[in-house]
């Protein structure tokens, strides 16, 4: 317990850490009650401008300074060492985490992190295996360029596995029926049908002459 330390005005601060500091062996984060400085500052001045009004501590202090105060805030939140107690306070103008690397925002007055902006070029990753140069865009998300080569343009589509970046071709469903080439000379009007190149029928070779799967009639 401290009481009656009189020090000069411009002092306070000092008075309340030595007070802080005279609680040695008092567990962290222990409670403290006070006379407010601040309400009675005005009668103290008036009787003794060179003094400061009694202040009475009881138990232990939490903090000297911001940063003793324990354990995490939310975005936009920080500790403040006021008194000796730990403050949960609004990090106001403070440049925060979205979440979102392609994003920046700022804490409100609210303690909410608003304002996003995004941040256009800057290199990320999509976690899509089956893209390459990844970049920000204007919309704040992260985007690449297909990295699978093109379609066969025989009955089927590229296709891939975002986890393992793995391209594969799978059945075009949108082409069935359309024209197409089952590489075999020897049969012609093949059309596509569920990712399968069929349907053709057997080239008539003239007379004397045989069909060949690579060379066609000879």
């Amino acid at each position: 317990m401290l009481l009656g330390v009189p020090v000069k005005l411009e002092r306070m601060t000092i008075l309340l850490l030595a007070a802080c500091t005279a609680c040695g062996g008092v567990p962290t984060g222990t409670t403290f009650a006070a006379m407010d400085v601040g309400e009675v500052l005005p009668d103290a001045m008036a009787d003794s401008p060179e003094t400061l009004p009694t202040v009475e501590v009881v138990g232990g202090c939490a903090c000297l300074q911001n940063f003793d105060c324990p354990g995490t805030l939310p975005v936009c939140h920080i500790w403040r060492c006021v008194a000796c107690q730990c403050v949960d306070s609004i990090a106001f103008g403070i440049a925060c985490d979205t979440g979102n690397p392609c994003t920046s925002g700022t804490c409100n007055a609210a303690g909410i992190c608003s304002d996003v902006m995004a941040v256009v070029g800057h290199v990320c990753d999509d976690q899509n295996g089956c893209t390459k140069g990844d970049q920000c865009t204007e919309s704040g998300k992260c985007e690449g360029v297909t990295s699978c080569p093109p379609t066969s343009g025989n009955c089927k589509i590229a296709a891939c596995e975002p986890k393992v970046g793995v391209c594969y071709l799978v059945p075009d469903l949108t082409v069935d029926g359309s024209a197409c080439d089952d590489a075999n000379a020897c049969t012609t009007g093949e059309t596509c049908k569920s990712g399968v190149c069929a349907n053709g029928v057997a080239v008539i070779c003239p007379a004397g002459q045989q069909c060949g799967t690579y060379d066609g009639c000879y």
